[in-house]
């Protein structure tokens, strides 16, 4: 597809030197505060396969496309995180 959503995909590991845990495929993105903090970075997981090669056919049938990356900020961690700035729901003291 022409039009396809192309999501970046890499390993996932509990630290650099772990065996891989299984594959995900995320979309990275700019979540926003509120009361004066920052505009942050985000990582959220869209699905996991327990191989290279079962992400790629989830992909597929799902109507995605997958970019490989090699960024190691992206194979480790669990979940949701925030990478950068400040905390994002940062409420001011009344």
């Amino acid at each position: 597809m022409a039009d396809e959503e192309v999501l970046p995909y890499g390993p996932f590991k509990k630290t650099g030197d772990s065996p891989i845990l299984f594959w995900r495929a995320y979309r990275c993105g700019k979540e926003g505060g509120f009361a004066g903090t920052s505009v942050v970075a985000t990582t959220l997981p869209v699905f996991t396969a327990p191989t290279e090669e079962r992400l790629k056919d989830l992909a597929k049938e799902l109507g995605y496309g997958l970019q490989r990356v090699e960024d190691p900020d992206h194979s480790s961690g669990a979940g949701d995180r925030v990478e950068v700035g400040a905390p994002p729901f940062d409420h001011p003291q009344t």
